[in-house]
């Protein structure tokens, strides 16, 4: 694509990629890689490109157990993404002045904690479907 006249190229990846993932480092690594490739295709693009780090999506292909889901909740604060609002992050990610853009949905504070590396505080969140996404 290097050629050719691009209106954007759009690169989806993972929140793994840039946090980790404990049991999956090789999705995680993968993530990263991709990342790292969209910086080095960034500096030869002829058009826009855009990178979406997303979270697990509710209706998504991937799923967690439910179990699970309360875990990733408790320790960052992370939700899995409501459809609608992944679509909404989509059209702003595009819009976007940045190249890189994090998704994160759930609780703000928490999410907040996680992301500056700190521990998790030691209450329950308090999620709903009213639940707006993190800007960190």
């Amino acid at each position: 694509s290097r050629d050719c006249e691009l209106d954007f190229i759009l690169f989806f990846s993972s929140l793994a990629g840039a946090f980790g993932n404990a049991g999956q480092a090789d999705y995680a690594l993968a993530n990263a890689f991709m990342e790292g490739y969209g910086e080095q295709r960034r500096s030869i693009s002829n058009g826009l490109l855009r990178s979406c780090q997303w979270p697990l999506w509710r209706d998504g292909g991937m799923a967690m157990e439910p179990g699970a889901v309360a875990t990733m909740q408790a320790r960052t604060g992370l939700i899995p993404l409501d459809n609608q609002l992944g679509v909404a992050a989509l059209s702003e990610a595009l819009t976007s002045a940045h190249d890189t853009v994090a998704v994160l949905y759930g609780d703000a504070d928490r999410i907040r904690t996680f992301v500056r590396g700190g521990a998790p505080s030691a209450r329950q969140p308090a999620v709903s479907d009213s639940t707006v996404p993190a800007q960190v």
